[in-house]
């Protein structure tokens, strides 16, 4: 049986060596890898646009769900930069070991919309109006919420309405938010709780925004994952004037606005 000390020694190899690696890769000028919530491509891809803009080279996107990068992550997949959905996830990276605890800040404070492709009557009660849609058989995609934050938060808001798991055999779940857009646009479902963030990119349809205050608080963290000096300034470049407007300007909050 391993010794303590031995699995201690074994452990800080592994970090020294993941460091030492991604030093290299920045010091030849490799590609930077940025893992990006499904729900953020969008405000990624122009941040992306707007850092090349001024300089500097695109980063490579890699987008999925929040829960998805923290599992691959975890098994090694070569992320400089996580662009998550939640809080929750970069907080057990860092409890695992994984990125660097300075780094661990709010980008963005997302919200939610309730989308359908059908026109529908306005109710001025908009817990009312989901309630609505659910008593007439619908069915209503959510995220996963094993594995994306806004499918948390759309499971909290239809608890508000039924009983736990009574709306359940009405939702079908998608990997991530862009997987339930998909199921409306492809007529499997009759509606589903999307990020503001992508409202404007919808088909036309009744899209009705839901009160922040009817769910947990939408917190969205980045987190470094490496020393790679380029992902550092993109980091960086999030955090500024710049990328700040870019991300207000896409339907989501800033947590000191």
């Amino acid at each position: 049986m391993l010794s303590l000390m031995s699995i201690f020694k074994k452990c800080f190899w592994f970090v020294t060596l993941t460091f030492l690696i991604t030093d290299v890769r920045s010091a030849l000028g490799a590609e930077v890898h940025i893992g990006v919530a499904s729900n953020f491509s969008h405000t990624a891809k122009l941040l992306s646009d707007a850092y090349a803009e001024i300089g500097n080279k695109k980063p490579k996107l890699l987008f999925g769900s929040t829960g998805k990068h923290a599992a691959q992550i975890q098994r090694g997949l070569p992320i400089d930069l996580l662009l998550a959905a939640d809080k929750e996830r970069p907080g057990a990276l860092l409890e695992r070991g994984f990125g660097l605890a300075e780094s661990k800040k709010t980008y963005a404070v997302g919200s939610l919309v309730f989308w359908t492709k059908r026109p529908l009557f306005e109710v001025s009660d908009v817990l009312r109006m989901i309630a609505t849609i659910c008593e007439l058989d619908f069915k209503i995609a959510i995220a996963n919420p094993r594995l994306a934050p806004y499918g948390v938060a759309a499971r909290e808001i239809l608890n508000l309405l039924y009983k736990e798991n009574e709306c359940s055999p009405r939702l079908i779940m998608g990997e991530n938010v862009s997987q339930t857009v998909h199921f409306v646009k492809s007529g499997a479902v009759e509606a589903a709780f999307v990020p503001l963030s992508m409202s404007k990119h919808l088909p036309d349809g009744t899209t009705v925004r839901i009160p922040t205050q009817l769910h947990t608080p939408i917190e969205q963290q980045m987190l470094l994952l490496s020393s790679s000096s380029e992902a550092k300034r993109f980091y960086n470049f999030i955090l500024s004037d710049e990328g700040r407007s870019i991300i207000r300007s896409n339907g989501y909050d800033l947590k000191h606005d």
